[in-house]
């Protein structure tokens, strides 16, 4: 008996001096790569943890707002993937790791942030040619600014006046008010249009402020495909409002026009496909549509137009400037 009390005494002394084990929780940091994306791309979320004395479990990732970036990650490495859309709003963005072990203690790491950058808006190439014989020199106002995108545009003319100049492929309205004269004062408002991105683009005043036909904008895509070996491409745009429909005709600078007509039936604001010619000098002769080039007067008469193989060509027939009586041709050159 005197043996066994002593055994009892001696378990009880040890397991005073052997307290239960303390259970530790995991710890985790976070990081983000990468840090700084744009709108439509992804940045990674990946934890490291370290386990306290329980098994990790599950990692979990939280926005700012509480809601799971993904499901939990049972194994490693955790990570997770923050994706945004075009349409996620830009800004910083805070993201958060929660750890948890077999004995269901957890920790949560210190934030992290990712910036997101707005995307580039798209752009498209556009030119505008004033073919309004009635109206001034115009500024044009693009989406609502008070600052002019074009200035002091006179008739006959094209802005820039060689090449395009890239606007944002956007819903895009146009004011066009006399030079000198602010956006509110505006002669007219063109209704919303929207130019493909990457495209090429030539806007057309066409009409008349008073009369008719009424004044508005004609918007015609380019195509600078380039033309076969020893060809060039030319297109009319028929901006001539005193012209009705027309045939056009490209004879030898020193030959009479005869058929075939290049282009046929062209009517007031409307752009004849492009056509593919070999290169050289031309007479060009413009006629009503349908009428016989052998005994009819011609609308317009261009004496020589040299075309160089593989340029491509858009030629605006105009209404007669205010000091002229005949229509005229502005030959541009899209490439």
């Amino acid at each position: 008996m005197r043996y066994a009390a002593v055994f009892a005494l001696t378990a009880t002394l040890l397991a005073a001096c052997s307290p239960t084990p303390t259970n530790t929780a995991p710890t985790v940091t976070l990081a983000a790569s990468p840090a700084s994306i744009t709108q439509g791309d992804s940045s990674t979320l990946t934890a490291t943890v370290i386990p306290g004395t329980g098994t990790i479990t599950k990692v979990e990732f939280f926005d700012s707002t509480g809601t799971a970036v993904g499901p939990a990650d049972t194994s490693a490495p955790y990570t997770a993937t923050y994706t945004t859309t075009t349409s996620t709003t830009a800004g910083a963005k805070t993201f958060t790791a929660k750890v948890t072990d077999s004995n269901n203690l957890s920790a949560t790491s210190t934030p992290v942030t990712v910036t997101v950058n707005p995307a580039p808006v798209p752009t498209a190439n556009v030119r505008v040619v004033h073919a309004s014989s009635g109206a001034p020199a115009v500024d044009l106002f693009l989406n609502g600014s008070t600052t002019a995108a074009i200035t002091n545009l006179a008739f006959g003319s094209t802005s820039p006046t060689t090449g395009y100049t890239p606007i944002p492929a956007v819903s895009t309205t146009v004011k066009v008010s006399a030079t000198g004269t602010p956006a509110s004062a505006a002669v007219f408002t063109s209704p919303a249009f929207t130019p493909t991105a990457n495209g090429n683009f030539t806007v057309v005043a066409l009409g008349k402020l008073t009369g008719t036909p009424a004044f508005t904008l004609g918007v015609f895509p380019d195509d600078l495909t380039a033309p076969s070996s020893g060809n060039a491409k030319v297109r009319v745009i028929h901006a001539a409002s005193t012209v009705t429909g027309v045939d056009v005709y490209a004879s030898a600078v020193s030959a009479a026009p005869a058929a075939p007509a290049v282009f046929t039936n062209l009517t007031f604001g409307n752009a004849s496909t492009y056509a593919s010619v070999p290169a050289g000098a031309y007479k060009v002769s413009v006629f009503g549509t349908g009428a016989n080039p052998a005994t009819a007067t011609a609308a317009i008469t261009i004496p020589t137009v040299t075309l160089i193989a593989g340029k491509i060509y858009t030629a605006v027939a105009l209404d007669p400037a205010p000091t002229l009586t005949a229509p005229t041709v502005l030959l541009l050159t899209d490439n």
